[in-house]
C-alpha cells in the first residue's frame, strides 16, 4: 500500500513538474501595490475591459513543443510554433492555439515584452510594467473603439491616366496564396505624443519600436493565414522619430482636432519624403496621437495608391490591438470597408465581411448594423481578410463572397504594383542629414550597389542597423556602433522589384 502511494506521489511530482516547465503564461498572486500607477494608466482606457498581472517564462520556449496558457478563467494550449530572431535580445515567437481559434505573437527587445494574444473573439495585448519589469495581460473591448476616418468615398478619382491609361478592371481569377513577390516596404515614423502615450508616461516600459515591430508581424500573419501571400508581405524599412505635434485649434473654447490635417502634412514634408526615397519605402504610415484624441482610429490618403498617394495615419492605441496599421494599409492596396459603409469602387467585390451570427468581421469592416457597440451585439474584429476561399476557423463558414467580399483578391493583384512603387538606389551615403542617431531607432537599407557613411553616424543602444549593399558598405571613421546596438551588414545582390 505504501509503495503504490509512493508510486502515485512520484507521478503527481513528474506531471506537476513537467506542467511548470511548459507553462508559458500564469497568474501572478503576490503583490501587485506597486504596479498601482499602471493599473490606473491602464484602467483609464475606454478600450480597457479589465487587466490581470501575470507570470511571464519565456525559457519555456526552449524546451516545450506545446505551451499552457492560464489566464483570465482561460487555460488552454498553444503550440511552439517559430522565433524570428532579429537581434540579441530581440526576437518574436509565434504560437497557434491547439484549437485552431487564435494565437499568440510575442516580441522582445530588451527588457521589453510585448505581445498579441487572439482567442475566439477576445483580444488581449501582453505588456510589460516599469514597477519590477511585472507583466499584465490586457483584455480590449474593440467595441469601444472608433471607427476609422473614410477620406475618399464622397469622391473617388479618376486614375485612369495615374496607372498609364489603363482602366481599373481586375482579371484575376487565382485563389490560392502569392508564393513569389516583392515585399512592400514601409516608412514607419512615430510623434513624441504616441511614444508618450505608449509608454504611460514612464509606468509602461513599453518601447514603440517594440509595438510596431510586433503590429508588422501580425499584420504578415494576417496575409498568410487569409492565403493572399506565402511569404512576409510588408517589410520595415524604417522607423524613426518625427518631431511634430498633432494639430488642434480651440473653436468656442472646444479643441478641435483634425487627423486628416496632420496626414496631408506628413504627406507633404520634405525631409519625410527624403527619407522615403532614400530607404526605398513604398508606403508611409504615422503613427499618431490616440484616437481619443483624433475621435478616429486611422486614416488612409487613397484608395488604391499611387506613388504620390501612398500615406496613412494610424492612432496608436489602434494599430495593433484594432487591427487600424493593416487596415489602412488594405485601403492603399484596394480594399474597402463593408458593403454598407463602401460604394462599389475600385472593384465591386473589394468590400470586407460581416458574419452577424458568429458575432465577427474581417479587418476591412466597422461594426455596422446589425452589429452595434453593446456587448450582445458587437461583432469582433478578426485578423482576416475577408475571402470566400477561406473557411473560418471555428464556425467553418466562408469568410467572403466571390461577388461583393474578397479582399484578398484585390490585395493579391495589386501586392506587386504597390511593392514596386519605389526601387533601390544605386548609391548611397549615410550621414546626420540621412541618419538621425538619436531618433532613428530601426534601419533596413538596401542599395544595389555602395553604402557609405560620412560624419558622426552613432547607431545608439537597442537601435537596429541593418545594411545590405550589391557590391560594398564603407564604415568611416565617425561611424560608432554602442555596445547594445543591433548591426547587420550583408552583401547580396539587389534587385528592382518587378
Amino acid at each position: 500500500m505504501m509503495f503504490k502511494l509512493y508510486l502515485l506521489l512520484l507521478n503527481l511530482s513528474i506531471t506537476i513538474s513537467l506542467f511548470a516547465q511548459n507553462q508559458l503564461i500564469s497568474p501572478f498572486l503576490g503583490d501587485v501595490t506597486p504596479n498601482q500607477p499602471a493599473t490606473n494608466y491602464l484602467m483609464q482606457q475606454p478600450e480597457t475591459a479589465d487587466v490581470e498581472y501575470v507570470n511571464l517564462n519565456l525559457n519555456t520556449l526552449n524546451n516545450a513543443t506545446n505551451l499552457q496558457l492560464k489566464f483570465d478563467n482561460l487555460n488552454y494550449t498553444v503550440t511552439n510554433d517559430s522565433i524570428a530572431l532579429q537581434g540579441p535580445q530581440n526576437y518574436t515567437w509565434f504560437g497557434t492555439n491547439t484549437t485552431g481559434d487564435g494565437y499568440i505573437i510575442i516580441s522582445v527587445l530588451g527588457d521589453d515584452v510585448q505581445g498579441i494574444i487572439r482567442k475566439g473573439l477576445e483580444t488581449y495585448e501582453l505588456l510589460t510594467t516599469a514597477a519590477s519589469q511585472r507583466k499584465v495581460i490586457v483584455k480590449i473591448d474593440q467595441s469601444q473603439y472608433q471607427q476609422e476616418l473614410c477620406e475618399f468615398d464622397s469622391a473617388i478619382i479618376d486614375k485612369t491616366q495615374e496607372n498609364n491609361g489603363e482602366e481599373l478592371t481586375n482579371k484575376s481569377i487565382l485563389k490560392k496564396a502569392l508564393d513569389t513577390g516583392c515585399p512592400i516596404r514601409v516608412l514607419v515614423m512615430y510623434t513624441p505624443a504616441a511614444e508618450a502615450d505608449i509608454t504611460g508616461g514612464g509606468v509602461m516600459i513599453s518601447d514603440i519600436k517594440n509595438a510596431i515591430q510586433n503590429t508588422v508581424e501580425e499584420m504578415n500573419n494576417t496575409f498568410k493565414e487569409s492565403e493572399i501571400t506565402n511569404y512576409p508581405a510588408v517589410e520595415i524599412a524604417l522607423i524613426q522619430k518625427w518631431d511634430y505635434e498633432e494639430f488642434s485649434e480651440f473653436s468656442d473654447t472646444i479643441m478641435v482636432t483634425d487627423m486628416a490635417v496632420d496626414l496631408n502634412i506628413f504627406k507633404e514634408d520634405s525631409y519625410v519624403n527624403r527619407l522615403r526615397n532614400d530607404y526605398d519605402a513604398d508606403f508611409c504610415t504615422l503613427i499618431a496621437a490616440g484616437s481619443d484624441f483624433y475621435g478616429f482610429c486611422g486614416v488612409a490618403n487613397d484608395l488604391r495608391a499611387t506613388t504620390s498617394t501612398a500615406y496613412c495615419l494610424v492612432a496608436n492605441n489602434c494599430m495593433r490591438r484594432n487591427l487600424s496599421f493593416a487596415h489602412e494599409l488594405g485601403h492603399l492596396l484596394s480594399a474597402h470597408h463593408d458593403v454598407a459603409n463602401a460604394r462599389n469602387e475600385p472593384f465591386p467585390y473589394a468590400h470586407g465581411y460581416i458574419y452577424f451570427p458568429g458575432r465577427w468581421r474581417t479587418i476591412m469592416s466597422y461594426n455596422s448594423l446589425p452589429c452595434d457597440s453593446t456587448r450582445e451585439n458587437r461583432c469582433a474584429r478578426l485578423p482576416f481578410w475577408s475571402n470566400p476561399d477561406v473557411n473560418h476557423p471555428t464556425d467553418n463558414v466562408p469568410m467572403g463572397t466571390d461577388s461583393l467580399e474578397n479582399n484578398a483578391r484585390v490585395l493579391r493583384d495589386y501586392n506587386n504594383n504597390l511593392a514596386g512603387i519605389e526601387q533601390p538606389e544605386n548609391n548611397i551615403t549615410l550621414s546626420n542629414s540621412t541618419y538621425h542617431s538619436t531618433n532613428n531607432i530601426f534601419t533596413n537599407l538596401e542599395i544595389k550597389q555602395t553604402i557609405t557613411t560620412n560624419g558622426n553616424v552613432v547607431v545608439q543602444d537597442d537601435a537596429c542597423f541593418y545594411l545590405k549593399a550589391g557590391e560594398s558598405v564603407n564604415l568611416n571613421n565617425g561611424f560608432e556602433s554602442k555596445p547594445k546596438a543591433d548591426v547587420e551588414i550583408t552583401i547580396q545582390q539587389i534587385e528592382d522589384c518587378q
